[in-house]
């Protein structure tokens, strides 16, 4: 097919066209010319699809929304994703669509379905603080003892949500470095399904955030333990990142 009414229009007039910027001529021609209506209409659909992907270029990616869902990111990073979803709705339907598959897998474990779900296989975790005697490492005892230590534990999973079973336990302790009695030391170890102590800790890893900022990030080591050093006393946050597992340990106090 070529051009009814020859000159066709340039990519510049209907570009125009689109924007609501074309003269009379303009919309007489393609009123007459099916050619340049089916330009324009490829045309609009290429503008369309460049505005999405530009737009989409600052959006989260699927794991962050998916870490959003289950409240695994930190305070400031919760903070962003919600603004963005005030004004993206992809990533509003993306959450969405997300919690429709969570609830729907929730829905066929009450009927106990016997195949792994996908929230078995990937295991998201919140811990909460417990009360209770420490299970202390080799890496956790060499700060016990001191006078200005504290200490605390935090559980997540058990048998309601638990990805294999059991309970995940992050036991805490912190001291005073004697060297810079400003500053302190921030020791923990992972204990639970997946952590053995006879498994190398390969892909797991600590990250320590303070007032939205991350401070630090350290693997664990074969004990599954983490060390920060040079703290200022405050409330902060510890992200456990491991093979298929994540936990949020949320507001460890620092004194």
């Amino acid at each position: 097919m070529t051009c009814m009414d020859p000159p066709e229009l340039t990519d510049l007039q209907l570009a125009m066209y689109l924007n609501d910027d074309a003269d009379a001529a303009i919309h007489a021609h393609l009123t007459r010319c099916p050619f340049c209506r089916d330009r324009a209409k490829e045309l609009a659909q290429e503008q369309n699809s460049l505005r999405t992907a530009l737009h989409r270029a600052n959006c989260p990616d699927a794991d962050t929304l998916r870490d959003y869902q289950f409240g695994l990111l930190s305070g400031h990073e919760t903070g962003l994703a919600e603004l963005h979803l005030q004004v993206c709705p992809y990533c509003t339907h993306h959450v969405a669509t997300l919690r429709e598959f969570v609830a729907d897998l929730e829905r066929l474990e009450e009927h106990d379905v016997t195949e792994p779900s996908m929230l078995r296989r990937i295991r998201w975790y919140l811990a909460n603080a417990v009360d209770g005697g420490l299970r202390l490492g080799p890496s956790l005892g060499g700060v016990r003892g001191g006078r200005d230590e504290s200490s605390a534990s935090y559980a997540a999973g058990g048998s309601s949500e638990a990805g294999e079973g059991g309970e995940i336990r992050i036991d805490t302790a912190v001291r005073v470095d004697t060297k810079r009695p400003e500053q302190r030391v921030l020791v923990g170890s992972v204990i639970g399904p997946g952590t053995e102590i006879d498994d190398v800790a390969v892909g797991w890893s600590a990250d320590l955030w303070l007032n939205g900022a991350l401070i630090a990030s350290e693997p664990l080591d074969d004990l599954y333990s983490f060390r920060f050093v040079n703290l200022r006393p405050g409330s902060y946050e510890i992200i456990l990142s491991g093979p298929n597992t994540k936990i949020r340990v949320p507001a460890v106090a620092v004194k």
